[in-house]
C-alpha cells in the first residue's frame, strides 16, 4: 500500500480492475419480472401514476415525484403492472416498489413525443425530472437538488467524476471508453447550461472539468478525442482510494477546501457522476428518460465476469443465474468490494445508484480481537476521524457521542477495517450508529 499526499489517509490499493477494464458491455435480458422502487432519488416516494392490471411500455412514466428536488420513475420494460410491494434496497432500507411482468410483451421503446428544454438552469432541472436521472453512484442522491445548490452559491467549478477508484468496479471506465461521444455531448450541453469558460486557467467564469484515473487509458484516450475542443478539460489522476468521493475530488481539482463528506454544491462546486451526464444526454437529444444503467460483474464466485447494461429493477438472483455462479459462491456484494453492501444470498434489485455486483467465495475472516491502539485506521482515514473510538462508543451504545465526535462526517470508505490489525468491524459498526441516528431522528 502507498500512501497519497493528495489528501489526508487513502491509499492505493489492489484493485483487480483488469479483469472486466477492457471487456466491452454486454446487454443483460429481460427477465420475467422487474421490481422498480418508487423512489424519487431526494429521500421520498414517487406517487404511482399507473394502476395494477395496467399495462406499460419501456420508458413510460409509472410514478412522479412531489417533493421539488424528486424525479419522475419510468418503466424500464415493457409489461403489466402488478401490486406495490415492499422491498430491502442494498442499504437495508424498505421501499414500496412496483412490480411489472414481462410475461409474453415484446420489448420495445416507448413512442412518447421528445419534449425539448431551454437551455439555462430552470431547462436542466426540468430534463432532470421528467427523464428520472439521479447521481448515478453507491449512495446516489438529488441531482436536482445538486444542481440548485451549486448555483444558488455561485457557481465556480463543473466537474464530471469518472475517477471511479474502488477495486473491481469498471462500468463507468467502460461507459466512458464506448459511449465517449454522448458523455462529452452531455458535457457540451452543461457547458452551455452554466456559461463555463473556455481556454485557460485565467478564464473568466465557472469551469469545466471531466476527471478519471490515469490508469484507465483507453477511457483516458476516448475521452481525450471526444473533449477536443469544447470547454470542458481532461483531468488525469493518480489511481488512489477513495477519490472519488466528491468533496475529496473537489478539494483536489480546485483547492475548494471541503471536509472530507461535506457537500461541495454548497461551495459552488457542483459535481455530477460520469453515467448521470450519459444518461442527460440520452434524455436531452433522443428524449430517453433512464431506463437502465452498466454494471460491472465480478469476483471470484461468478462464470463471467464482464460490465452489463442492465434494465433498472433487474433482480439481483437473475443476474447471478445469468451470468454463473460458481458453486463456492456465498458473498454477494452490491457494489464494490469496500462500500458495497454484502448479503449472504443474491437478494435485492439493480436501482439507479448500484454499479457493480461482486460475487466472492467465501472469506474467512478472522475473529475480531481487542483493538490494539495502533492508529492505523485513523492515519487512512480521508475524513480524519478516530474509527475505533466511534466503534467504541457506538459498541457501548452511546450514539450521542459518536455524533458529537463527527460520526455523520464518515465517508464509509472501508479503509478503516481494511488496515484493522485486530480485525474489527468498523465500517459495519459506524453504519450501524449512523442507522440508530436516523431511526431516532437526530439531527447534527
Amino acid at each position: 500500500m502507498v500512501r497519497h499526499k493528495g489528501f489526508p489517509g487513502g491509499a492505493i490499493l489492489p484493485n483487480d480492475k483488469g479483469l472486466s477494464e477492457g471487456l466491452e458491455i454486454q446487454d443483460i435480458p429481460v427477465f420475467s419480472t422487474v421490481q422498480v422502487a418508487l423512489d424519487d432519488g431526494a429521500g421520498g416516494r414517487a406517487e404511482a401514476t399507473v394502476q395494477a392490471g395496467q399495462k406499460v411500455s419501456c420508458g413510460e412514466c409509472i410514478a412522479s415525484a412531489a417533493n421539488a428536488d424528486g424525479v419522475n420513475v419510468h418503466s424500464p420494460v415493457s409489461g403489466q403492472v402488478g401490486q406495490i410491494e415492499q422491498i430491502a434496497l442494498a442499504d437495508g432500507s424498505q421501499k414500496p416498489a412496483m412490480i411489472i411482468d414481462t410475461s409474453d410483451q415484446k420489448q420495445s421503446e416507448g413512442a412518447g413525443e421528445r419534449p425539448s428544454w431551454k437551455v439555462y438552469s430552470e431547462g436542466l432541472i426540468k430534463c432532470l425530472r421528467w427523464a428520472g436521472i439521479t447521481q448515478m453512484q453507491l449512495g446516489g442522491g438529488s441531482l436536482v437538488a445538486e444542481v440548485r445548490k451549486a448555483t444558488k452559491a455561485g457557481l465556480r467549478w463543473v466537474i464530471i467524476n469518472g475517477v471511479e477508484s474502488e477495486p473491481l468496479i469498471t462500468c463507468e471506465s467502460r461507459l466512458m471508453s464506448e459511449c465517449s461521444s454522448e458523455i462529452a455531448q452531455g458535457c457540451e450541453l452543461l457547458a452551455e447550461v452554466f456559461a463555463l469558460a473556455g481556454g485557460g486557467e485565467k478564464s473568466a467564469g465557472p469551469r469545466g472539468i471531466l476527471a478519471l484515473c490515469g490508469g484507465r487509458r483507453q477511457a483516458l484516450g476516448a475521452m481525450g478525442k471526444a473533449l477536443q475542443g469544447g470547454r470542458f478539460r481532461l483531468a488525469a489522476l493518480a489511481d488512489v482510494y477513495p477519490q472519488d468521493e466528491e468533496a475529496l475530488l473537489a478539494n483536489t481539482l480546485t483547492n475548494a477546501g471541503l471536509r472530507a463528506g461535506s457537500d461541495p454544491a454548497e461551495a459552488g462546486v457542483l459535481v455530477i457522476n460520469a453515467s448521470s451526464v450519459w444518461a442527460l444526454s440520452q434524455a436531452w437529444y433522443q428524449g430517453k428518460p433512464l431506463t437502465e444503467r452498466v454494471i460491472t460483474v465480478s469476483g471470484d464466485g461468478t462464470e463471467r465476469i464482464g460490465n452489463y447494461r442492465v434494465r433498472i429493477g433487474t433482480r439481483v438472483q437473475d443476474i447471478a443465474e445469468h451470468v454463473g455462479l460458481l458453486p463456492e459462491a456465498s458473498v454477494y456484494i452490491l457494489g464494490g468490494p469496500f462500500r458495497g453492501w454484502g448479503r449472504e444470498k443474491p437478494q435485492g434489485v439493480i436501482t439507479k445508484n448500484i454499479t457493480g455486483l461482486t460475487i466472492l467465495s467465501k472469506v474467512d475472516r478472522q475473529r475480531p480481537v481487542a483493538c490494539i491502539r495502533c492508529g492505523w485506521c485513523s492515519d487512512d482515514c480521508p475524513a480524519e476521524l478516530e474509527p475505533a473510538r466511534l466503534y467504541q462508543l457506538i459498541e457501548a451504545g452511546r450514539v450521542d457521542k459518536a455524533q458529537k465526535a463527527f460520526l455523520e462526517d464518515c465517508i464509509e470508505c472501508g479503509l478503516c477495517s481494511y488496515v484493522c490489525p485486530s480485525h474489527l468491524p468498523l465500517l459495519e459498526k459506524i453504519r450501524l450508529g449512523k442507522w440508530s441516528l436516523r431511526k431516532e431522528g437526530r439531527k447534527a
